[in-house]
């Protein structure tokens, strides 16, 4: 009998959504009129720039290495004075770059009741650090922030602030407006000639109540509202000032309507742009059991961020460990809080927008603390136009909408144990006016049934109070709502497409998703493996919030060498997945073999079964695994087989290989470096292939040198992961990457 070597080539798993397209999605996009779906708000204009561009790195602002001004890495001493005195240059600068080098500098080393900040009041500022990873710069406060005499533990202040400016001139909304419009008629447009920056503002007023709360009767003890009425305001970005017709144009849409007649005003605010703060560990020394609203240091003593009256700002690339309180954004207009991890002890609060915040972006956030934060991420306090994206909680209590009149709000992906940790002194109550949608949250804490968003139970806390939120592909742990509460609910129990709302209303609005969140995934994506790696960059990160399968083939040799088997024999075969995952279909060359519905699934183990994996002749063969999750989402992974006559395996291009190197990756340009040279290779010619997914060769190359090789990968090659094969006679590898261009 002739032997064989099956030679097996995997591809990269690919998320296949089979989850139904949401009807509210479908009326958006104009494909039904169903007058009994609500119109969902656009969100699309929340994060940095309104979503139209990429946070920059800035290389045109002058650096300012705290160690230039005294401050030494990995010592005992304190670096605060050095770090403020940079800080001080860089405003002196009107603007820079505040560097920090790998290491650990100290701050808080002192002991007392008074606690120095440091404060910004320029903007073109930006905290760079050198990766939040191991390796990286890490921000250690020794000790926690002091509370000032005759402030509330809630103004505890913290270690680096931002403030702006405040406000100027206003005059009076003439005419009424409508959501998404992006002209308003001004009294007088000619005080805004060179102004940049506007908030729209309604003073309290009771006239509105019915309109915000949708008619629903707020308690006797919301006194806020029952007192002095809704107080409503929003910042915008001028685009042109019409001083003819007394017009401002905006460079976003008004979020709801604006009624004249209800007093809205136009105020000028100025703001500080481009502030920022990235690739930093932040680290604190919170190690008590956090206790809610125990003391001032519970809630608010390790706290190292606030930013007030910004736009067009940042955090990304951040850690945040043992703190109590990571970041807040007050007054804030078209910024971003992305790529964040936050571990350690359990603390208060993830972040906070608050204060009139308008379009800020939180999102790829990791709560990874060892009880979940108490409160998740939130929005409050008038915030409106804002979204929380793809946050991974599984052990907090949920999202947090801490009360203070916030309105039309997006929250999108969010994974935690309970719905929501929403807060607020009940004064302040509801929790969010009218305008939240909440679009494929997952739960994985115990069932939870007939929650009720308008609960009166007789005590000062009755539970989230929202209303009548927009509920879309609710699923993990069995949630139901009491339904009189809500103004739409649609496919509770199972996800829906588009999978993010937020993702699928900035692609809608620009044309195309832009370059800039494919970009943000993919550096969160590698940062998740990251951050707990001791050599960052060298492992390949899994997808972001997905189920997972992966092939295992138990009777062949490990596929880093060379896996074999001889002709007449049985392949055996095992899918290996991620949690939740319910059954396993296999299918061969798109035939489906057997679905597998109890873990392990496992095929060709019985002799009465699956006689399509026995005495395999040569040829090709795609074996493809479709796992189905619990909520009903499915994932694919493919294995081309190739049996043929003494067939070379494939070396691994597992992410723990280092030897040949592929830069950059993702590919953004053209032309990419192949580095070969601690490859031991016994000669200086190699054959490059590049594979597409499929197994579909592209394009091949050889090359005279086994060194540094500059690889051309033509326009014609369209954007996906791909797969590069490098050849000698001896020598056999594969890589894998993805062209982002």
């Amino acid at each position: 009998m002739k032997k064989t070597t099956i030679t097996l080539l995997f591809f990269s798993i690919s998320l296949f959504s089979f989850a139904q397209t949401a009807d509210i999605w479908k009326k958006y996009i104009g494909e039904t009129t169903d007058a009994n779906i609500p119109d969902l708000p656009n969100y699309s204009y929340a994060g940095y720039q309104l979503g139209n561009e990429p946070i920059p790195d800035r290389s045109d602002l002058k650096i300012f290495n705290v160690t230039d001004y005294g401050a030494i890495a990995n010592d005992s001493n304190s670096d605060f004075k050095a770090i403020k005195d940079a800080v001080n240059a860089a405003e002196n600068n009107n603007g820079g770059i505040v560097f920090f080098p790998p290491g650990e500098f100290l701050v808080n080393t002192q002991s007392g009741n008074n606690t120095p900040v440091i404060e910004i009041n320029t903007g073109n500022i930006i905290f760079r650090g050198s990766g939040s990873v191991k390796g990286g710069t890490v921000i250690n406060m020794k000790n926690h922030m002091f509370l000032p005499g005759g402030k509330n533990p809630w103004e505890t202040p913290a270690l680096i602030q931002f403030n702006g400016n405040g406000s100027g001139k206003k005059t009076k909304i003439t005419k009424n407006a409508k959501r998404n419009d992006f002209s308003i008629s001004v009294n007088n447009a000619r005080d805004f000639k060179n102004v940049k920056f506007v908030r729209l503002k309604m003073d309290p007023n009771k006239a509105v109540n019915n309109e915000y709360l949708e008619n629903r009767k707020p308690r006797n003890i919301w006194s806020k509202i029952n007192d002095d009425g809704i107080s409503l305001q929003e910042l915008h970005e001028i685009a042109s000032v019409n001083e003819s017709n007394n017009t401002l144009t905006f460079k976003d849409p008004i979020i709801d309507d604006i009624k004249s007649s209800d007093d809205w005003e136009v105020r000028v605010v100025t703001l500080l742009e481009n502030c920022g703060f990235e690739d930093i560990h932040f680290k604190g020394n919170f190690k008590e059991e956090f206790k809610h609203h125990k003391n001032y240091i519970h809630d608010e003593g390790w706290k190292f961020i606030s930013m007030s009256d910004i736009a067009h700002s940042w955090i990304r690339r951040c850690r945040f460990s043992d703190v109590n309180k990571c970041i807040s954004m007050g007054n804030a207009y078209a910024s971003s809080i992305t790529s964040i991890l936050i571990d350690g002890n359990r603390g208060h609060g993830i972040s906070v927008v608050n204060n009139g915040s308008t379009r800020v972006l939180q999102g790829l956030i990791w709560d990874n603390t060892n009880k979940g934060m108490w409160h998740g991420t939130d929005m409050s306090s008038r915030a409106c136009g804002s979204v929380v994206w793809r946050v991974n909680a599984p052990n907090g209590r949920g999202w947090d909408l801490h009360a203070a009149q916030p309105r039309t709000n997006l929250i999108d992906n969010y994974t935690s144990y309970d719905l929501s940790g929403a807060g607020g002194h009940y004064s302040n109550n509801p929790n969010h006016l009218k305008g939240l949608t909440i679009w494929n949250q997952k739960r994985v804490g115990k069932t939870d049934t007939n929650i009720n968003f308008w609960n009166d139970c007789g005590k000062n806390y009755c539970g989230t109070t929202i209303v009548n939120p927009i509920i879309v592909g609710m699923h993990g742990s069995k949630t139901t709502f009491k339904n009189s509460t809500l103004k739409y609910e649609e496919s509770n129990g199972k996800k829906v497409q588009p999978a993010s709302l937020y993702e699928a209303q900035l692609k809608h609005r620009l044309g195309k998703t832009p370059t800039w969140l494919t970009t943000t995934i993919n550096e969160y994506n590698t940062l998740v493996v990251d951050w707990y790696s001791d050599t960052p960059g060298t492992i390949t990160p899994p997808e972001v919030e997905t189920p997972s399968v992966s092939f295992l083939f138990p009777n062949l040799t490990n596929p880093k060498g060379q896996p074999t088997l001889t002709s007449g024999s049985s392949l055996q075969i095992e899918a290996i997945t991620s949690k939740n995952i319910k059954s396993v279909d296999l299918y061969i060359n798109d035939i489906l073999i057997r679905k597998e519905k109890v873990a392990p699934f496992e095929w060709g183990h019985k002799t009465d079964l699956d006689a399509e994996l026995k005495d395999l002749a040569e040829g090709s063969y795609t074996l493809k695994l479709i796992a189905t999750n619990n909520d009903d989402s499915k994932v694919e992974a493919k294995v081309i087989l190739s049996v043929t006559e003494n067939a070379l395996s494939i070396t691994d291009f597992y992410a723990n290989d280092n030897n040949a190197k592929i830069y950059p990756n993702p590919i953004t340009t053209n032309y990419i470096t192949i580095d070969l040279s601690k490859e031991k290779i016994d000669t200086n010619t190699i054959l490059i292939e590049l594979y597409n997914i499929e197994g579909k060769l592209m394009q091949k190359n050889s090359f005279d040198t086994t060194n540094q090789i500059n690889y051309l990968i033509p326009n014609t090659i369209a954007n996906a992961v791909y797969f590069i094969v490098l050849k000698t006679a001896k020598f056999y590898k594969t890589k894998q990457i993805i062209i982002n261009r």
